[in-house]
């Protein structure tokens, strides 16, 4: 199974649980995600732009929606994708990548990364790396 994600979507992942979604994105979201915990050895194709997360959110369907504008999240996957050294069209195993996150990321670089997302300030994730 290969499934398509946009590289800080690799972010949200590790802090995701199930709440404060729309019912159509929260199956999404859960569904990639139960399948990444139960097959790790997945391979992720890192996309750019939407991905199989975004699907179901309302936030595409409204162009002004303040938690997903496409610039500043583009600059956030080009970061992500710099700090794991992964690149568009290129496919990974997830269990590969997690492991390279585990090993890279501290809560100070994750806050440094994410501190101006809506998930980050409603305290949704904060707590997914330097357990």
């Amino acid at each position: 199974m290969k499934i398509s994600l946009r590289p800080h979507h690799l972010l949200c992942l590790q802090g995701y649980k199930g709440l404060n979604y729309s019912k159509g994105n929260a199956l999404s979201w859960a569904k990639i995600s139960e399948t990444l915990k139960q097959t790790p050895q997945s391979d992720i194709l890192i996309i750019k732009g939407s991905d199989e997360l975004c699907s179901g959110c309302p936030a595409i369907q409204n162009q002004n929606s303040a938690r997903c504008i496409e610039k500043s999240v583009n600059a956030l996957d080009n970061k992500v994708k710099k700090i794991l050294k992964i690149r568009t069209g290129e496919t990974y195993k997830y269990k590969d990548i997690v492991n390279k996150m585990n090993e890279i990321m501290t809560p100070e670089k994750h806050k440094e990364l994410c501190s101006k997302c809506a998930w980050w300030i409603k305290g949704l994730c904060q707590n997914s790396f330097g357990k």
